[in-house]
């Protein structure tokens, strides 16, 4: 079970959980121009914003301290771009 708190760093909100052994993360993807104007995305691919390219950062850097074996992402730039900092993070 997850304990799942938000803070406020920034313009992100960054979630503070600990998770047990063996556990699935699933992270949506950051911020895009269309997010933050409210349209809806589906299918075309859109990349992240300022805001969104923090916010992937701010999450890798919150997660940075648990051991990711595996990583599963939709082809979409925005679902890239927020996976990059977990993937460069991990040793």
């Amino acid at each position: 079970m997850c304990s799942l708190q938000f803070c406020s760093k920034g313009r992100s909100l960054l979630p503070k959980v600990l998770y047990p052994q063996n556990s699935v993360l699933f992270i949506r993807h950051a911020q895009t121009p269309w997010n933050r104007d409210g349209l809806t995305m589906g299918q075309t691919d859109i990349a992240l914003s300022d805001v969104g390219l923090s916010q992937a950062h701010d999450a890798a850097f919150l997660l940075g301290r648990y051991h990711i074996d595996h990583i599963v992402c939709s082809p979409l730039k925005r679902c890239i771009d927020t996976i990059e900092p977990f993937r460069f993070g991990q040793k």
